[in-house]
C-alpha cells in the first residue's frame, strides 16, 4: 500500500514539474521583456503611409522633422481598451512638446472594419495607421500591444515599452499608478539633448505578428495594394499631375499591374537616385523590400481586387 501512495505521489509530482515550464512560458509571452535591449535605428522616419481616414502621412516630417510615437494597439485586446481613455491626452501632451503622435493597427488578421469600428468606439483625435501586410510591424517588431515606440529625428528609437505601470500582470491591476513611462519618454525626446536609449516591459496581448519571409496568403488591390499606391505613387500618378497615367483606381492599376512589378523591382520609380547608405534624407522616395514584394505577388496571382470592406476612404 505504502508503494501504491509512493508512485501517486510521483506521478503528481512529475505532472507537476512539466506543469510549471509550461506556466512560466504562458506568462512570458504576454509580457514583453527587452533586458538586453540598447536602442534600435527605427527604419522609418519619411515613410509614407495612410492612416484608418484615408490621409496620407510622412512619418516624422509631417509637420517639419520632429520626434515620433508609434503606439501599436489591438481592437480586441483589454488592455489596450482599458488605455484607450487617455491616449488624446497623451497625444496632445505630444504635441505640446514638438512630436508626432500616431496610433498603429496591424495584424493578419485584423480587418479595415474592425480597426475602423475601434478608432470610432474610443473617439480619438490622433492618426490612426492602417498596416495592411506589416510592413511597420517588421521594422520596429513589437512584442505585446499596447506597445509605443519614440523615435527621435535622427529615426533612433529611444524608447520602447509600456505607456506606465499600472498593470502588474495581465488582469491584475496595481493599486496606484507610479511610473508614467510613455509620457516621461515623449518629454524626453521633445527636450533639448540626445536621451539614452531606454525600455520597460509592456504588459498587454500576444502580438499576432507577421512573419519577415512570408507575404500574406492573399494580396489584394483593397487591403494591400491601394494603400501602399496611395502613399507612394498616387501624388503624381492621377487626372491633372505630371505623370503619363493615373493609378488612383483599382482598374488604372490592374491593367499596369505587371509594369507596376517591374519599375518597382528595378527601382526606376518611385524616383529616387541617391545611393542608400550615405544617410537618411527628408523626403525620400522609395519602397522597402517587402513592398515591392508586394506588388510583384499581386500581379501574379492576377491582379484581385479582394474584399470591398476592406478598402480604406478614398485618399485625401
Amino acid at each position: 500500500m505504502r508503494c501504491h501512495h509512493t508512485a501517486i505521489l510521483a506521478h503528481f509530482l512529475i505532472l507537476a514539474l512539466l506543469a510549471f515550464p509550461f506556466a512560466m512560458a504562458t506568462a512570458d509571452t504576454v509580457n514583453s521583456s527587452h533586458d538586453s535591449w540598447s536602442g534600435q535605428v527605427a527604419h522609418v522616419y519619411g515613410t509614407r503611409v495612410v492612416d484608418l481616414d484615408g490621409n496620407v502621412h510622412r512619418i516624422g516630417t509631417d509637420a517639419g522633422v520632429e520626434p515620433v510615437v508609434l503606439l501599436f494597439m489591438n481592437a480586441f485586446c483589454p488592455v489596450s481598451s482599458r488605455y484607450a481613455p487617455e491616449l488624446n491626452d497623451l497625444a496632445t501632451f505630444a504635441d505640446a512638446h514638438g512630436t508626432s503622435f500616431y496610433g498603429v493597427m496591424s495584424g493578419p488578421y485584423l480587418t479595415v472594419g474592425e480597426a475602423r469600428n475601434f478608432v470610432a468606439d474610443h473617439g480619438f483625435d490622433f492618426p490612426v495607421i492602417f498596416d495592411p501586410s506589416g510592413d511597420l510591424a517588421l521594422r520596429l517588431n513589437p512584442v505585446v500591444t499596447p506597445e509605443a515606440f519614440v523615435i527621435n529625428s535622427g529615426d533612433d528609437v529611444i524608447y520602447r515599452g509600456r505607456i506606465d505601470d499600472r498593470f502588474e500582470a495581465v488582469g491584475v491591476l496595481r493599486n496606484q499608478i507610479t511610473s508614467h513611462d510613455l509620457k516621461d519618454a515623449i518629454a524626453m525626446v521633445g527636450a533639448d539633448g540626445d536621451p539614452l536609449p531606454h525600455s520597460t516591459n509592456s504588459v498587454g496581448c500576444v502580438f499576432e505578428g507577421w512573419e519577415a519571409e512570408r507575404l500574406p496568403e492573399s494580396v489584394t488591390y483593397s487591403r494591400d495594394i491601394a494603400p501602399l499606391l496611395a502613399a507612394n505613387c498616387t501624388e503624381c500618378h492621377r487626372d491633372g499631375s505630371i505623370a503619363p497615367f493615373p493609378l488612383d483606381t483599382y482598374v488604372d492599376a490592374k491593367r499596369r499591374a505587371r509594369m507596376l512589378a517591374f519599375v518597382t523591382r528595378e527601382q526606376i520609380m518611385p524616383p529616387w537616385r541617391a545611393v542608400e547608405g550615405f544617410g537618411a534624407f527628408r523626403d525620400e522616395r522609395h519602397l522597402s523590400d517587402r513592398q515591392i514584394a508586394l506588388l510583384a505577388a499581386w500581379a501574379e496571382a492576377g491582379a484581385p481586387f479582394g474584399e470591398g470592406v476592406e478598402a480604406l476612404p478614398e485618399t485625401v
